[in-house]
C-alpha cells in the first residue's frame, strides 16, 4: 500500500491536503459532473425487452440497479473518451474505473439515493481482511442521485407550466437548450446499442399487430 499522504500532518491540515490531492488528480471536476449528468440522462432515454419498456417510467428502478448502471456508464464514458488512460473494471481486484498509467489513481464509484449521505462509503478506511477482493484505500467518486431526481422533477414542472400558460417563447427557448442530444449523450446511447439494449420506443399498431 502506498504511504498515506496524511502521515505526519496535523489534523487541521487534512482538508488542505485533500484539496491538493483532488486538484492533482487526472479527473477534473467539471468534466466529471458533465459525464455523470450525461450518463444519468442515458438511463432514462433507454428501453429494455421486447416490449420496449422505458426505464424509469414503465419500469420502476431500484436504487441498487440505478447505481450499478450509472457507475457502469460513467466508467465506459471515460474509457471511450480516453482509451489510453482509463478502462472499466476487468477483474475482481480492479477498481470500478482504472487509470491505466498509474493504478494508484483508479477510482471506486459509490452511489446513493439518500438525501444526505452515501452509505456505500461505509467500507472506506475500515480494516481490510486478507481475502479482500479490492483495496479499500484510494479515490472514491460519490454520486447522490436523490438530488438529480429532484432536478428532473423541477424540469417536468417547468414543462407542464409552459404548456399550461401557453408560453410559446418559453417553450422555444427550453427546446433549444434542453431538447438536444449532446455528443456525450449520443456516445452513451451508442454504448447501449452496442450492448443490444434498446433505446427507442416504437408504437406498433394496426390489424396485423392484433392478428386480424
Amino acid at each position: 500500500m502506498k504511504k498515506s499522504p496524511y502521515l505526519g500532518l496535523n489534523e487541521n491540515d487534512w482538508k488542505k491536503k485533500t484539496e491538493e490531492i483532488v486538484q492533482d488528480h487526472p479527473i477534473k471536476i467539471d468534466e466529471l459532473v458533465e459525464i455523470i449528468k450525461s450518463s444519468w440522462d442515458s438511463i432514462f432515454a433507454s428501453t429494455i425487452g421486447t416490449q420496449k419498456l422505458q426505464l424509469g417510467k414503465d419500469i420502476v428502478l431500484s436504487p441498487q440497479f440505478t447505481g450499478s448502471i450509472l457507475g457502469t456508464l460513467i466508467s465506459h464514458e471515460f474509457s471511450t473518451r480516453y482509451p489510453k488512460a482509463w478502462r472499466p473494471e476487468a477483474s475482481k481486484q480492479d477498481k470500478d474505473l482504472v487509470y491505466i498509467p498509474d493504478e494508484e489513481l483508479s477510482c471506486e464509484i459509490k452511489t446513493s439515493s439518500s438525501a444526505s449521505r452515501i452509505y456505500g462509503n461505509r467500507s472506506y478506511a475500515q480494516p481490510q481482511s486478507g481475502n479482500a477482493r479490492k483495496s479499500k484505500d484510494g479515490f472514491y467518486i460519490g454520486v447522490n442521485f436523490d438530488k438529480m431526481t429532484l432536478a428532473m422533477n423541477a424540469l417536468s414542472k417547468l414543462i407542464l407550466t409552459l404548456q399550461g400558460d401557453g408560453d410559446y417563447l418559453g417553450a422555444v427557448d427550453l427546446l433549444a437548450t434542453k431538447g438536444i442530444i449532446t455528443e456525450q449523450l449520443a456516445n452513451d446511447l451508442a454504448l447501449l446499442e452496442k450492448a443490444n439494449i434498446p433505446v427507442d420506443i416504437v408504437f406498433e399498431q394496426g390489424k396485423e399487430v392484433l392478428g386480424l
